[in-house]
């Protein structure tokens, strides 16, 4: 799993410093580009509680290869768009199939007892970090070579990354088995698949409550990510290149954090507390890059933020993992990718917004969101007790 989730990686990590600049490409202003990454999103949101449900009853290797297959053809379409409008249709289909981080936590969940689960979801996020080391390079080199008729330099990176998911596509189905046993092929239907529990799952004891801080801080880490490029190259004039480079530090420093840091961290600190720690942290990185605007001042805060990045999103999938039954652990993973999707969706919309007033004001305005996150993390940690 830990291949497949590097190769997906690589796919994913391909077209993230693209998607801006291609956007403008088109003519889209912020607000309409944060809308090509809000329909992604929203897409996400509504299809991966439903795939993590059918891999549930019929079994994770299928439908990872289902989602896989959407990831490929939607990005040929997307190399190949002479419109916004194909741009955004691509977007959706992506976003439609794109259940697979839900799909991989459950395999993870299947391959892994209880004791081990934090170290599993660390290896998985590790080699998904590595594929944030070499994916943003790659992408900028493809963008460097000659391109084929009806594809611009950007367009190269969205057709690497339909290379790299049909590499996993490969993968996938001559190297991993299926992980779930006794599969249920009753016929799905809405009772079944259990879409009420996306509506009720704040209601969850415990769940509920990890689902809503899963939800707050993928908002305000996507606010975050939709003001960074164009913050990196209007206000700090920074170059396409080194904005890849920096994409490449993160994922080697995220690699160091996942490998090294994050099981001894757990096994001192009790899952709650590391969760708020990150929070404040993640909000004093977000007002510091705001107010010492230079480069060689975002620089350190960047290597910071990126050693405490991979943390919360690894602590909230072993909660869900432990507060959850093993016939719901697809679903429960379904519910949790879901809201972190929605999150995914108003994120950027927000991030646009507030652009308007500014990229370092938006930047600011998103560390002290992390820090009213972290209030409330803390008020509840007595629910999670862990």
């Amino acid at each position: 799993m830990a291949a497949v989730s590097f190769i997906n990686s690589l796919s994913f990590t391909a077209i993230i410093p693209v998607i801006y600049p291609y956007a403008q490409k088109f003519g889209l202003n912020d607000i309409q580009a944060s809308l090509l990454l809000s329909v992604y999103a929203l897409c996400q949101f509504l299809a991966t509680p439903i795939l993590g449900k059918l891999s549930d009853k019929q079994g994770r290797k299928k439908w990872l290869l289902i989602s896989l297959t959407g990831t490929v053809l939607s990005n040929i379409l997307a190399a190949f768009a002479g419109s916004s409008l194909i741009l955004f249709a691509a977007r959706m289909i992506d976003g439609l199939t794109g259940g697979n981080a839900s799909i991989a936590q459950a395999i993870v969940v299947d391959t892994t007892n209880p004791k081990d689960r934090v170290k599993g979801f660390g290896i998985v996020g590790g080699a998904f970090g590595m594929g944030f080391v070499l994916g943003p390079a790659l992408s900028f080199f493809v963008q460097s070579l000659p391109t084929f008729a009806g594809i611009s330099k950007f367009g190269m990176s969205f057709l690497l990354s339909s290379f790299f998911a049909f590499l996993g596509f490969l993968v996938v189905t001559f190297f991993l088995p299926e992980t779930l046993q006794n599969k249920d092929f009753e016929p799905i239907t809405l009772k079944t698949l259990g879409l009420e529990k996306l509506f009720k799952a704040l209601t969850i004891p415990k769940l509920g409550t990890v689902f809503l801080l899963n939800f707050l801080s993928g908002l305000t880490f996507t606010i975050f990510t939709f003001t960074f490029q164009p913050f990196f190259l209007r206000v700090l004039g920074q170059s396409d290149q080194t904005l890849a480079l920096i994409f490449s530090m993160f994922g080697i420093v995220g690699i160091v954090s996942q490998l090294f840091l994050l099981k001894p961290i757990t096994q001192k600190f009790k899952l709650s507390t590391i969760l708020t720690l990150s929070f404040i942290i993640r909000g004093f990185i977000m007002i510091g890059m705001a107010s010492f605007v230079s480069f060689w001042a975002f620089l350190p805060f960047s290597v910071l933020f990126a050693a405490i990045n991979p943390f919360p999103q690894t602590i909230v999938s072993t909660l869900v993992s432990m507060y959850s039954k093993e016939k719901d652990q697809g679903i429960n993973s379904g519910i949790n990718s879901s809201y972190l999707s929605i999150s995914n969706a108003l994120g950027p919309l927000i991030g646009g917004l507030l652009a308007y007033f500014g990229y370092t004001q938006a930047i600011l305005t998103t560390g002290f969101l992390f820090l009213l996150v972290a209030i409330y993390s803390y008020s509840v940690r007595a629910k999670l007790a862990t």
